[in-house]
């Protein structure tokens, strides 16, 4: 029957059963170190192998795309909130890495933001009414040229009211903008707008 406790070969130190992980190599079933000190060398040994480490795992995404994808489609799902959340993060703490890609996407896919332009536009002249005040809108514009000048981080002129959204879409009217950070009006997009249901 096996004791209560055991010495870790590590450590010397004698602990509860339960501070030490199974093995199937063992008379007893459990690993001669104690869990902290496997703990201490998994560490130890991942610092020491972490470029090793970080080659094998990209060489893995690399040629297994598909089970990537599979996986990364499973977790958002699983947890949309989570999976949110870590990309917010993650492209704030790249956003060197996230602006060039955005860059090279869009010099290596020029017509498709030409087209989104033109439609863009297009959306905004069949948005303007006859009775739109054109001076009014230009001074918004003039605003968040002035806002990104002063103070470094672009602002955009936001349709509070998105031109084209699910559910709604609003005008091209002076009531209906306000200049806010580019940061802000990028995570908004077309989904959110006052009142909505």
């Amino acid at each position: 029957m096996l004791s209560p406790a055991k010495v870790c070969t590590k450590c010397k130190v004698e602990l509860p059963l339960t501070r030490f992980y199974r093995s199937s190599l063992t008379s007893d079933g459990l690993r001669h170190r104690c869990a902290p000190c496997c703990t201490a060398d998994n560490a130890r040994w991942y610092k020491g192998h972490r470029a090793k480490i970080k080659a094998a795992s990209t060489k893995w995404h690399k040629d297994h795309p598909e089970e990537v994808r599979a996986r990364s489609a499973r977790r958002r799902k699983d947890n949309p909130g989570a999976a949110k959340l870590a990309n917010a993060k993650w492209r704030n703490g790249h956003r060197t890495k996230v602006t060039a890609t955005n860059a090279k996407w869009k010099k290596d896919h020029a017509e498709a933001v030409a087209a989104d332009s033109a439609k863009r536009r297009a959306n905004k002249i069949t948005a303007t009414p006859a009775w739109a005040d054109h001076n009014a809108i230009k001074l918004f514009y003039v605003e968040a040229a002035a806002k990104t000048a002063a103070t470094g981080h672009p602002h955009h002129v936001d349709h509070i009211v998105p031109l084209r959204a699910r559910f709604v879409c609003g005008l091209h009217t002076h009531q209906n903008l306000r200049v806010i950070p580019g940061r802000e009006n990028g995570s908004k997009g077309n989904r959110f707008w006052p009142d909505m249901p």
